[in-house]
């Protein structure tokens, strides 16, 4: 299963390493542990964060700021604590303090104002959450940093205006106006980017500005021009843009406002679709809000926001070895029965027995969601996302055949413990409960922006250009040592050339500017999942179909399917990742598949040199994969495949 947590490995190996042997040294009592530098603790506690062993970690960092070291680096552990004290205690006076702290030794304001921000939205002190925000704005370095600070003030204002109004209070419409200005320019600046999208699209409704509307969904969903939106929500897409074209915001009729509704909510925009059911300025409101579908609508927009609540309650309150899921459970029961009165019958409770699997039988026709409450790492995970593809589709590989089917969820409610735990520096990628593969779309979408910013920002392309160049030499003396390492430098540079051939394809087509950018951002997003799952995946769907095929052993599974990933890739470049990577070599059977792979293109690389335009014989060939046509990259991939030859 290749679905990722998005982490860096060297972070899971060195989560084992400094985890175990912090504690070995304490408990045991023999040698002294020599003392560490602030870099080195900072790493321990980044690694204990990761195994979420809170309690040691604040003792890291509080071990950090006794020793000496930067000045940034005694912020960052600063900063550390403060999110420990709010986010898993609810101790807010604490964590200011510490802000104050960082703050003081002037560096990095802008990440402790950031810090902030957080802090003071969950506390929902909307006020001090706009300071916050201004002094990040006021403090920001970089292109990056003050686009960062202008969608965190929008999240603020948006945030409060769309509690305010399904509480049934007014908003203040200059902060929403402001808002939306911002929140126009960061996506038209950056078409893509899933936060502001979104929020475009919740500030667009609140300030009544249908173009923006559409704008903000389009960006959200990756539509490029004369391509289509994810098959769940295709339909309610093209219903919204007609609406939208003589949307008349709180003059527009009841029939049309219910229409609008109806369409956020099929594309799953629910909260979104809320604030139009229950705008007060609409002269209509009251024969809105009695529509039997609007209230099923806003009934079900306040159940995931609750849902959300009650889900980040119980991972705060969960630690190694102490579970409050019964705590959970209880809240989500009654949400449940609320929400089930909406939706069935008044007088009509869920089953208290297997409830969760009623209530989903329930939902998912409805509203596309995907609801799973599983248990693992010691405790359960609340998994609620809705259904934006929804495709089963027959794979062919070598004249076997498998049928795979592949769910996207956005509109996340909750992706588990360990998600919430690492506050979206990493989170679950998905999750395969055969034949089903699930994808958490939120965990991909980045990419592609990332992908274009290395093509077209001039300090990430020379950053880029200074670390391939940097690891040239390096390449060389690992391949002299071991002909099938792992090769950074290589790794980065095929990257680069997948990119720059992905965008290359799309020019030449007559492409440019925003259109040239969203169809980039599109296609890179498509030949992802065309080599990561339907490749990949599929491989797997056709090893259980016809057992007899491969050996049981992980290794040899892993193996067949990442030679299947990138022969039957669009992009086989783009599609190296999951292979020339720091695993190469290593005890996983990913590890192990990978090695054997380096091997055999090592094998290929010397039977069809004299093919290879540039290659150089008399020297490692690994270095040198990057010189290889697409097709022979598919070539090499085929001739290891036993189904294949």
């Amino acid at each position: 299963m290749r679905l990722r947590v998005y982490l860096p490995i060297t972070l899971v190996a060195l989560t084992v390493v400094v985890v175990l042997g912090t504690r070995s040294a304490s408990q045991e009592g023999n040698e002294p542990t020599p003392s560490k530098s602030v870099t080195e603790l900072l790493t321990d506690a980044a690694a204990a964060d990761f195994a979420h062993d809170i309690e040691l970690k604040k003792d890291i960092l509080l071990r950090a700021l006794s020793a000496e070291g930067p000045a940034d680096e005694l912020a960052a552990a600063e900063r550390s604590l403060a999110r420990l004290a709010w986010k898993y205690h609810l101790e807010f006076d604490e964590a200011i303090s510490w802000l104050e702290k960082a703050a003081a030794r002037d560096v990095d304001l802008f990440q402790t104002s950031r810090e902030r921000v957080r802090l003071e939205l969950r506390r929902e002190d909307f006020d001090a959450a706009r300071k916050a925000a201004d002094e990040a704005t006021a403090v920001a370095a970089t292109k990056t940093e003050r686009q960062a600070a202008r969608a965190g003030l929008a999240a603020v204002v948006v945030e409060e205006a769309t509690t305010l109004r399904l509480d049934g209070q007014p908003t203040n419409q200059r902060l929403v106006d402001e808002a939306l200005t911002n929140l126009k320019d960061l996506v038209r600046a950056e078409p893509g980017d899933l936060g502001p999208s979104r929020l475009l699209v919740a500030a667009a409704l609140l300030g009544d500005d249908a173009a923006a509307v559409v704008e903000g969904w389009r960006s959200f969903y990756h539509v490029a021009p004369d391509s289509p939106a994810p098959n769940q929500v295709a339909e309610a897409g093209r219903t919204l843009e007609r609406l939208m074209a003589t949307w008349n915001g709180a003059e527009s009729g009841a029939e049309a406002r219910v229409a609008v509704v109806v369409a956020l909510a099929d594309s799953r925009f629910f909260t979104e679709a809320a604030l139009v059911a229950l705008d007060p300025h609409s002269g209509n409101t009251d024969h809105v809000r009695d529509d039997p579908t609007v209230r099923q609508i806003v009934a079900y927009a306040r159940f995931c926001r609750s849902v959300e609540a009650l889900s980040n309650e119980y991972y705060r309150q969960t630690s190694p070895g102490v579970s409050a899921y019964r705590d959970f459970e209880r809240g989500l029961e009654r949400e449940a029965g609320t929400l089930w009165a909406a939706l069935v019958e008044p007088d009509s409770p869920p089953p208290t027995r297997r409830f969760e699997r009623a209530l989903y039988r329930e939902l998912g026709p409805r509203f596309g969601t995907d609801l799973m409450l599983e248990r693992g790492d010691g405790h359960r995970n609340v998994k609620l996302g809705h259904r934006v593809i929804d495709e089963t589709r027959v794979i062919e590989q070598y004249g076997y055949r498998a049928e795979l089917r592949f769910v996207s969820l956005g509109s996340m409610v909750s992706n588990g413990f360990r998600s919430w735990a690492w506050n979206s520096g990493a989170q679950a990628g998905g999750w395969a409960v055969n034949p089903k593969i699930t994808q958490v779309r939120p965990a991909y979408a980045s990419d592609p922006i990332r992908a274009w910013r290395l093509l077209t920002d001039e300090a990430e392309k020379t950053r880029l250009d200074e670390e391939i160049e940097g690891a040239r030499a390096l390449d060389w003396r690992r391949a002299e040592e071991n002909p099938y390492a792992y090769l950074p430098g290589l790794a980065l540079r095929l990257g680069r050339q997948g990119r720059e051939r992905l965008l290359e394809r799309l020019s030449a087509s007559g492409m440019d500017g925003d259109d040239l950018r969203m169809a980039f951002v599109a296609e890179y997003e498509r030949v992802t999942v065309e080599s990561s799952i339907f490749a990949h995946e599929g491989r797997h769907a056709i090893h259980r179909a016809r057992r007899g095929i491969v050996p049981a052993r992980s290794a040899e599974k892993e193996f067949r399917a990442k030679l299947s990933e990138v022969a039957f890739a669009p992009e086989p470049r783009l599609s190296l990742g999951s292979i020339f990577n720091s695993q190469i070599g290593n005890d996983s059977g990913h590890g192990q598949a990978n090695a054997r792979i380096m091997r055999g293109v090592v094998a290929w690389m010397q039977e069809h040199g004299s093919d290879i335009g540039g290659l150089d014989a008399a020297r490692p060939l690994l270095p040198q994969f990057d010189l290889l046509t697409d097709e022979q990259i598919r070539a090499a991939f085929r001739s290891m495949d036993p189904l294949a030859t």
